[in-house]
């Protein structure tokens, strides 16, 4: 019998035909009737998944779109921020004054720095006149050209001054800080800016103000709130103060309500009575909140605040009721946050500012200030760690083994399975009909999944000394990383499962292993930096080259020829995603890098778009441009130092540590599906015998619409298996 196969990928050049030849010719008779047995069976195999999914957009929601590094020292920072028309102006700390062309905000460009006398940390701008408050300051500059600042005056004052505001009319500013807290200068004359009141002093350092006609509302260190009344600019006074148990720091004004983010909350005081300001509502923070602004929603009569926490996290807030307020969603900036800004009428809202602790400027496009709302959630009392599809299953690796659940249903998951319990399985790789499971007890096991629902244990490596954390398979040979017990690469000859030979093997005990891709005879490993490792000879693998940075790389895919790699920053803190040219597999150019608000986790990568999951949340980026990647939309997954992701051409599933699995509706016209064993459509199936009527030798030829796993095997009419032809892909 001769069984000829050419199965030819969607975007791939034609196979050439393949052929599998056995003396032993079936019968004529049981040969009808094998065949038609064999036809049902493929039609039962390869049944399509037939849950469907809207796709969205994800650039349509809530996301970080830029950021932009800032100059200076290495521990520079921003205080504040404020925007006019095309450009922002940052207050930058002993960096000084920055101004940033905004006019395309997802690609802002640092176009100005100019030092100031002490540290930049707050600003208004009365065009053309920008007013720095910088310490023992403030500092007046002509803005008239916006990519060069000229300073035209500057008042002397004692003690800190860290924030500033303009009086109605602007004739006059507000200097607020520490030593005093509270003065007025007369700006009439820019050039020769005069103290015009008694300071007013209290313990407490000044954070922020806001002006309503002649009160002024101050945030501050020791009580919270201090309500001063200047109707007499010579002699301000304190009028009343409100203790809110914690720093003040962020304030904002409306219809008689003042929303201040402090310690570990948000208060919303009511003001309608300045001289006794009242407690209203609290909403609780997980951190501290520096900053705050409001913006209008798409409802006309909705508002939401923003507000930015020092635990880097930007929070929506749905705030249109002042005693019913909701949190609607929040996102993490690359760097440690000091302030927020969106000026009134500016950008049209489209655009949110944030200053950082770290460097930069992030910028967030509002979208409808929401996320997407995840397909289905199927939560477990395991950690999970990884998650592949086949059909209607996926396979999920977690910290108690292997969890199989049915996903036919994509809003109702179901776990229906469980292997390897007592386990702890890092990595699992799907390659046609076989699932390979790298884990901390046996180091690698093989499981038959040719009928999706009902997974076979076929073999394993038993090594008592190994901890595989990461599995790439391909051909008759597994790559195994064990990032612990024997750091290195470890080489299997898997072509028979119940007999699995150990081939090559490179160690380095000195040096992080985490994740790896396979590129025709070459593995990329990820961990201290790359290693390219030579295994064009199975037997002796050997590091060909070793490239940096130095620090920990994580999560690589490979696509063409360019290598996608995630990475942890030098403090562990944030995270970049880097794109490498690999067209010299020994010696990749690295042509973009992108920093991430945290250490990046894995990466999925399909046409013209990239997953990159960091352990908070998940950033989609456009690649088309691989010198240029651009953030299009995001997803708050939660904190997970586990965070592997599998996309299909409906669904991104997350193995999303803790929380479980998480199923998320993919990003419309991306195109093709990348690392993941979708069964095609029956109908796209051709399946011939000849010649026909049958002779002794027959040749059976078949087509599939998209390369996918095969399994062909002739079974008679009681089930009994007669022969299996193909295993492949």
């Amino acid at each position: 019998m001769n069984i000829q196969r050419n199965s030819t990928p969607i975007a791939q050049p034609a196979q050439p035909r393949h052929s599998i030849r056995t003396k032993t010719a079936l019968p004529f008779p049981k040969l009808i009737t094998a065949l038609l047995v064999l036809l049902v069976f493929l039609f039962q195999t390869i049944q399509p998944n037939t849950a469907h999914a809207e796709c969205v957009n994800y650039s349509d929601y809530f996301h970080w779109s830029a950021t932009v590094e800032i100059e200076g020292d290495w521990d520079r920072y921003i205080e504040d921020v404020i925007l006019a028309g095309d450009y922002a102006y940052l207050a930058c700390g002993d960096s000084g004054l920055q101004v940033v062309d905004i006019s395309d905000p997802d690609n802002p460009d640092l176009i100005f720095t100019v030092a100031t006398p002490g540290l930049a940390q707050g600003l208004v701008l009365d065009a053309p006149n920008l007013y720095v408050a910088d310490g023992d300051g403030l500092t007046i500059f002509d803005v008239s050209n916006p990519a060069a600042p000229v300073q035209v005056g500057r008042a002397i004052m004692p003690g800190n001054a860290a924030a500033v505001t303009l009086t109605p009319g602007g004739a006059a500013v507000v200097v607020v800080g520490s030593d005093p807290l509270f003065r007025l200068v007369n700006v009439a004359n820019p050039a020769n800016p005069i103290m015009m009141s008694n300071p007013v002093e209290f313990p407490g350092d000044g954070r922020q103000v806001v002006i309503d006609g002649t009160i002024a509302y101050v945030t501050e260190s020791t009580n919270g709130l201090q309500v001063i009344n200047y109707s007499n600019y010579s002699s301000p006074y304190i009028m009343s103060s409100l203790d809110l148990s914690g720093k003040g720091y962020g304030i904002f004004l409306r219809e008689g309500y003042a929303w201040i983010s402090g310690e570990s909350r948000l208060a919303v005081v009511d003001i309608s009575n300045p001289s006794v300001p009242t407690l209203f509502n609290t909403v609780w923070l997980t951190g501290i909140g520096v900053d705050i602004c409001f913006v209008r929603g798409l409802n006309p009569n909705g508002y939401y605040a923003i507000v930015a926490v020092d635990d880097g996290r930007v929070r929506v807030l749905d705030v249109e009721h002042e005693d019913d307020v909701s949190v609607v969603c929040s996102l993490y900036a690359p760097s440690g946050l000091k302030c927020i800004t969106s000026e009134t009428g500016l950008l049209d809202w489209n655009y949110i500012f944030v200053g950082g602790q770290d460097r930069s400027l992030s910028i967030f496009d509002k979208g409808n200030l929401s996320f997407p709302h995840s397909v289905g959630w199927l939560p477990y009392t395991a950690i999970f760690r990884d998650v592949v599809i086949r059909g209607d299953y996926a396979y999920c690796g977690t910290d108690l083994g292997i969890y199989l659940a049915d996903v036919s249903d994509a809003t109702s998951p179901q776990m229906v399975g469980h292997l390897n319990p007592s386990i702890s399985t890092y990595d699992l790789h799907l390659t046609g009909s076989r699932l390979f499971s790298a884990d901390s007890g046996q180091d690698l096991k093989i499981f038959d999944v040719s009928s999706p629902g009902n997974p076979e244990f076929l073999g394993r490596v038993t090594d008592p000394n190994g901890m595989a954390h990461a599995v790439t398979v391909s051909g008759s040979y597994a790559y195994v990383i064990d990032r612990m017990a024997r750091p290195g690469l470890h080489v299997y000859d898997v072509s028979d499962p119940n007999h699995i030979q150990t081939l090559g093997v490179v160690l380095d005990d000195q040096n992080p292993w985490f994740d790896e891709a396979l590129v025709r005879s070459y593995l990329y490993a990820t961990g201290s930096g790359i290693r390219v490792i030579d295994v064009s000879n199975p037997d002796s693998p050997f590091v060909a080259a070793h490239f940096g940075p130095g620090w920990l790389s994580r999560g690589i895919k490979v696509s063409g020829d360019y290598a996608f790699i995630g990475y942890a920053d030098a403090y562990g803190l944030g995270g970049f995603f880097k794109i490498f040219d690999i067209t010299n597999p020994v010696s990749p150019v690295e042509v973009s890098s992108v920093r991430t608000p945290k250490p990046s986790m894995d990466i999925e990568v399909v046409g013209d778009y990239a997953f990159v999951s960091t352990i908070s949340d998940i950033h989609l980026f456009d690649i088309s441009n691989p010198a240029d990647p651009r953030p299009v939309g995001s997803f708050s997954a939660g904190t997970s130092i586990y965070r592997k992701l599998c996309l299909t051409s409906e669904y991104l599933f997350v193995a999303n540590g803790g929380t479980g699995l998480v199923i998320l509706p993919t990003q419309c016209g991306i195109g093709a599906t990348s690392g993941v064993e979708e069964l095609p459509s029956v109908t796209g199936i051709s399946l011939k015998a000849f010649p026909n009527p049958f002779n002794p030798r027959t040749t059976f030829a078949y087509e599939l619409p998209t390369a996918a796993p095969v399994d062909l095997a002739i079974y008679d009419l009681t089930g009994k298996l007669v022969r299996k032809l193909v295993t492949a892909e």
